[in-house]
């Protein structure tokens, strides 16, 4: 840590994916002495190999390969350790497979081809449309989408009437979301990130101000998922809805929704 010229050096599927200077890890464990970085994968990855390697100017220090799902296997092969992780764990990996087969990345080596078969419950029938309330801005919504190929992730899609100007408009779901506004096709679409998988079920609310006055969109991802599932879409995604909404359930289970 003190050789400023350090850094660790991450690769993926034995490709360099980026560098980061050991200074900026994110935190020490003083219990453990262990400096901890984080690397972000979203669920078709979840097979990845992921080698680490600590490099100075003079010599290689530190080589790893781990993988997510080799991880969730340790986990699966100790249910007496882990006995609250084993339903969780295996739903993550039966989307994380669900994911890999609908985006056609990495399909020859499955995060569930060594956890055996789950069964999963069916997706029901309903998901309610969004609800519209409040005033007439001169914005309007026009649709919703659910995002998977990345964090999960709500969008919902708006034009604006003659004249008016995005500028003048507030977005937030109890946060501010101004920076995740997109132009979309002939509108813009405002993008809720990040969204748990125990909290898919959540009502989400984005309010849009202008001039003092406010229009209400509510909306939740699991109607999303739902209303997609039963419209006839093919069938690699309706395998990842019905992982998902899985996961979700298992999810739930591990840890209660706020």
């Amino acid at each position: 840590m003190a050789d400023e010229s350090a850094k660790l050096i991450v690769y993926r599927n034995n490709d360099p994916w980026y560098e980061l200077p050991v200074t900026e890890f994110d935190r020490y464990d003083e219990e453990t002495g262990y400096y901890i970085y984080t690397v972000d994968l979203v669920a078709k990855e979840m097979a990845d190999s992921v080698v680490s390697k600590v490099v100075t100017d003079d010599y290689n220090t530190f080589f790893n390969r781990v993988s997510l799902a080799g991880y969730c296997e340790r986990i699966l092969s100790d249910p007496v350790t882990y006995a609250n992780e084993q339903d969780i764990v295996k739903a993550m990996l039966n989307y994380g497979a669900a994911s890999q087969v609908y985006f056609g990345y990495n399909s020859n080596d499955l995060a569930n081809k060594n956890i055996g078969k789950v069964d999963m419950d069916a997706v029901p029938v309903g998901g309610d449309p969004a609800v519209v309330t409040g005033d007439e801005i001169g914005i309007n919504y026009y649709g919703a989408s659910l995002v998977m190929n990345s964090k999960i992730s709500l969008r919902l899609y708006f034009e604006l009437a003659d004249g008016a100007d995005i500028k003048d408009y507030t977005f937030s779901v109890g946060y501010p979301v101004a920076s995740k506004i997109t132009a979309d096709r002939s509108g813009y679409r405002v993008e809720i990130e990040n969204i748990a998988p125990n909290m898919l079920a959540k009502d989400y609310s984005l309010q849009i101000t202008k001039d003092g006055e406010t229009m209400t969109i509510t909306y939740s991802p699991m109607d999303s998922i739902q209303r997609q599932y039963h419209t006839g879409a093919s069938q690699s995604l309706n395998n990842m809805l019905q992982a998902l909404y899985n996961y979700h359930l298992a999810a739930l289970a591990h840890t209660p929704a706020v």
